[in-house]
């Protein structure tokens, strides 16, 4: 199995930063600062990852139920003797189809507007606290 240490273990961030004493910074609450940023985006990027995992499920779900939709119909298409008959299936079958198609990319189109929307709103909720603590960081 693969050696998993930490590649930055050697590097003690905290020590380096709270030893350089740089007046008026704060080092602890600007590693706080930046560990709430890398924690958001981790949060960001798995209600986006969720989202296409949804996605994905979901069209197989939708390849499934078109394929056995598909061959029922069209062995109903093939046992119809009449050529009238087949023309006004074979048209239903195709309207069917497109109308299922536009309603499962709406679905689709919807589970990942959400996503993203909650994936922004999480950033955004982070860089509005960001914007507070460096107002902070600047008073104190």
């Amino acid at each position: 199995m693969a050696d998993q240490t930490n590649p930055f273990k050697m590097f003690d961030f905290q020590s380096m930063f709270s030893n350089a004493k740089i007046p008026g910074l704060d080092v602890d609450a600007l590693l706080a600062a930046q560990k709430k940023n890398v924690e958001a985006m981790i949060g960001a990027n798995q209600i986006v990852a969720e989202g296409y995992q949804a996605i994905a499920k979901r069209q197989i779900e939708i390849a499934q139920s078109t394929f056995q939709d598909s061959q029922a119909r069209l062995t109903d298409l093939v046992s119809s003797a009449d050529p009238e008959q087949r023309m006004t299936k074979q048209a239903e079958f195709v309207k069917t189809g497109v109308e299922q198609a536009s309603q499962s990319m709406h679905e689709m189109t919807e589970v990942l507007r959400k996503s993203q929307t909650e994936a922004f709103a999480l950033i955004k909720r982070r860089m509005d606290e960001g914007v507070d603590e460096i107002k902070d960081f600047k008073a104190a």
